[in-house]
């Protein structure tokens, strides 16, 4: 009960964290059509690390290993990205490839906290998992 009631309180404070650092990254149209990848501008030519690829029909794609490995729909509203995609469990975590081949639709929300011209921070949540991750432009 202890720590069911402690995810509860750190659900809700990362929320409030999440909306108050909403206004530090304001996203400008078209902002995030194109492709990108995690931590920095050298893992743009590594297939082993995910790309994502943000179309302005609203689609994106993510790929590893120049395999496509979730699809889904993008939206940008009031400076929260919404991600509403179809994957593996196994997406997430390595520990989950016994559900390779298993689909399912996650929603994930992403909150912009530092923006620059070719390069996002953000925060991402995932049902009660919060994540923060920085993002760079590999091309448009």
């Amino acid at each position: 009960m202890r720590n069911k009631l402690l995810g509860i309180l750190l659900t809700q404070i990362a929320a409030f964290a999440l909306v108050a650092g909403a206004s530090a990254g304001e996203l400008k149209p078209g902002y995030l059509h194109g492709v990108w990848t995690v931590d920095n501008k050298e893992n743009c030519g590594n297939s082993d690390i995910e790309h994502l690829s943000f179309a302005p029909d609203g689609t994106f794609k993510s790929e590893r290993f120049k395999i496509t490995d979730a699809v889904g729909y993008w939206r940008e509203k009031d400076d929260v990205i919404q991600l509403h995609l179809v994957t593996s469990p196994a997406h997430f975590d390595k520990r989950l490839q016994q559900f390779q081949g298993h689909f399912e639709y996650f929603l994930v929300q992403v909150v912009p906290i530092d923006v620059a011209e070719d390069k996002l921070r953000v925060f991402g949540l995932i049902g009660e998992q919060i994540t923060k991750a920085t993002m760079v432009r590999c091309g448009k």
